[in-house]
């Protein structure tokens, strides 16, 4: 019994060295390259200035000057390549049922090689509608300013979520989906130009129809705030579940924890984290709406000719409405609440040691992989903790689709009291 504590309260101490000092938010990955101006930003915080070898947090907005570039090497052994005149949300990993790194492309586009070291790889890249993931190894996606994302696998096969169900693309093909949600597959062209002529469209396109697409995304903003408050709720509730039966397994006098027992912690902590994870998607959707709307306001800013007459009043008024009950208040103490239960689930999956029946990647080889980045050590630290392939426990769920929550019921309605939208294009420059 003591030394299984003993070795409890160590592997948390290993964990927590990849945490942030101030506030425990634990790092996901370390910068590897940079070229130009790249900063991060926590939320509430004001930006820093990346190089190489410093940490990224979960939280974190990275942005990406003009002419700009980074490269970071993730917990999960992927990299993301960030090139200029994008915004990037590094998400916390705990928060993925398996433990893998997750991102979300706000404006912009990146590349993501995804590592197999591990087995089947879990990473995912977020965007205003879709979640997308590649059984193999290269995946690109962007996101323009009319919201239309395009998504590319160079190597593997792709998969994104779209209304709910995915859609397949081999190697060398493309999806785009616009903020209507209808996926168009293809071959789209990979160079430089092409990207460029991508993102360029996507700005003629609001400018002629800033009305039509503003609407979308205010519909899109005030959908995913109510789906998320729904999945926030079902989490409190699971959450209260496994404190029960934690409660139940670890009030008993014993020595060893039986199997039955941690398979029933184990599924209680799966079913927790699956609505950990809906309403981390969702809420990095409503910021993604969020952040497409400001950027429409500091386009306006920059380039009012863009907009005359009524158009311009629909910037203003889609501003106005989308910044009317302080959503980046909201964002944070939504953030900090799944911050703090992904934690607490941690903390239980690795006292009870439940991380191998769950097919979740331990957090201690996440954070030896950081820690190697951000010291300039090898690639390839040495191995801990046991294998993440197929599941090892007999009779475990399988997790269930993350690509949308399931129905619930309507919230109650919420006044919305008019206010003015901030200005200042300088903390949403425009992309082109």
């Amino acid at each position: 019994m003591i030394k299984r504590a003993a070795l409890a309260i160590i592997v948390v101490f290993l964990a927590s060295l990849a945490l942030s000092a101030g506030d425990r938010t634990p790092a996901e990955g370390a910068v590897t390259a940079v070229t130009g101006s790249v900063t991060a930003q926590a939320a509430g915080a004001a930006k820093r200035s990346l190089k190489v070898k410093d940490l990224v947090y979960a939280g974190d907005l990275v942005e990406t000057a003009r002419d700009a570039s980074c490269k970071i090497k993730l917990g999960d052994g992927s990299e993301l390549m960030i090139p200029g005149r994008s915004r990037v949300q590094i998400n916390d990993s705990r928060q993925n049922p398996r433990g893998y790194s997750t991102v979300g492309v706000l404006m912009g586009r990146i590349w993501a090689y995804v590592s197999s070291a591990d087995g089947p790889s879990g990473f995912q890249v977020e965007t205003v509608t879709t979640v997308t993931g590649v059984r193999g190894t290269i995946l690109g996606q962007g996101v323009r300013a009319d919201g239309r994302v395009r998504a590319v696998t160079e190597k593997g096969v792709l998969q994104a979520g779209v209304d709910g169900a995915p859609k397949t693309v081999n190697q060398g093909g493309s999806l785009d989906i616009g903020l209507d949600g209808k996926a168009t597959p293809g071959r789209a062209g990979n160079s430089e130009q092409d990207w460029q002529n991508f993102f360029k469209q996507g700005l003629d396109n609001l400018h002629q129809n800033p009305q039509g697409l503003l609407a979308q995304m205010l519909a899109g903003l005030k959908s995913s705030r109510e789906q998320a408050e729904i999945e926030r709720a079902g989490l409190r509730a699971a959450m209260d579940r496994l404190r029960g039966v934690l409660k139940d397994i670890e009030g008993k006098p014993r020595i060893v924890i039986p199997e039955q027992d941690k398979k029933k912690a184990a599924a209680e902590a799966v079913a927790a984290l699956s609505r950990l994870r809906r309403t981390q998607v969702l809420l990095g959707r409503f910021r993604a709406f969020l952040d497409l709307i400001r950027q429409a306001l500091a386009d306006l800013a920059q380039d009012p000719g863009a907009y005359p007459g009524a158009a311009g009043d629909a910037v203003r008024g889609a501003g106005a409405a989308a910044n009317s009950r302080d959503p980046d208040k909201y964002l944070k103490n939504a953030m900090d609440e799944l911050a703090g239960l992904a934690g607490e689930l941690e903390d239980d999956i690795m006292r009870l040691d439940l991380a191998p029946g769950m097919r979740r990647l331990p957090e201690r080889k996440k954070s030896d992989r950081i820690r190697h980045e951000a010291q300039g050590g090898p690639n390839n630290p040495p191995d801990h903790g046991p294998p993440t392939g197929p599941n090892e426990t007999p009779g475990m769920p399988d997790l269930p689709p993350i690509f949308e929550p399931p129905p619930g019921p309507e919230p109650e309605p919420h006044p919305e009291p008019p206010q003015l939208p901030p200005g200042g294009s300088d903390q949403y420059p425009s992309p082109y």
